[in-house]
């Protein structure tokens, strides 16, 4: 799954804090009555909702979206909660939103950990305000964790109407772990095209006009090393 570097991530927050990877609603969102019972949907870490088919035949599906703005993983439409929306639910489709906000790191498509090494991340963002995400990195076959053998990398992006910065901050803990020669390719949800793109990375290589494009939908920005940026101008 292309979500593995996420989940993975989300698997030391429960060791490191307790946090659940699979949460329900109300923990994010307890002031919102419509949740307090709600069952059938639950978050994947902070950034994901999920709401699993249930009905035979089913071929489109209601989901209730708490407070904020949600988009839709497989079309990128956009929804402001609070309140339902209808979703064409296919069978091979579960409806999945993603909060605006969220900065999603995705590896490529892998069927076990380990089967490829990713020299490349994609970081999927739906700017709004301050998005973030803590990167969890370890051996991801032995215990060595336990003695410190793993690295945490930070990821933001600062959004306004004028534009946003994507930021990839040096890895605290074990600097064997996070290769330094590791690129990240920003996904940027972005319907009209930019004005501008300023890069400054640690591989002056990747620098100049060929390190972005944009294919109607999405600004893509490819960063190399860390510490690395991107200015974004709309």
């Amino acid at each position: 799954s292309r979500l593995l570097p996420y989940t993975y991530s989300l698997a030391w927050q429960a060791h490191s804090s307790g946090l659940p990877t699979m949460r329900p609603l109300v923990l994010n969102f307890p002031k919102d009555p419509n949740v307090w019972d709600l069952a059938t949907e639950y978050l994947w870490g902070d950034d994901l909702l999920v709401a699993p088919v249930t009905r035979r035949g089913a071929t489109h599906w209601t989901v209730y979206l708490p407070d904020g703005v949600w988009h839709d993983f497989w079309t990128h439409q956009a929804y402001r909660g609070p309140g339902g929306v209808t979703v064409a639910a296919p069978l091979d489709t579960l409806p999945l939103f993603v909060r605006a906000g969220a900065l999603l790191p995705l590896g490529p498509v892998m069927q076990y950990d380990g089967e490829l090494v990713a020299d490349e991340l994609t970081l999927l963002v739906y700017p709004h305000g301050l998005a973030s995400f803590s990167l969890y990195d370890d051996d991801g076959e032995t215990n060595a964790y336990l003695d410190g053998a793993y690295a945490v990398t930070e990821f933001t992006c600062t959004a306004d109407a004028a534009g946003c910065v994507c930021r990839v901050s040096p890895p605290q803990g074990d600097a064997s772990i996070s290769p330094a020669d590791r690129s990240y390719l920003f996904q940027i949800y972005a319907p009209l095209p930019p004005r501008e793109v300023r890069i400054e990375d640690a591989d002056a290589a990747t620098v100049g006009a060929s390190a972005w494009w944009h294919d109607g939908t999405f600004l893509f920005v490819r960063v190399a090393g860390h510490p690395a940026s991107a200015r974004v101008v709309w």
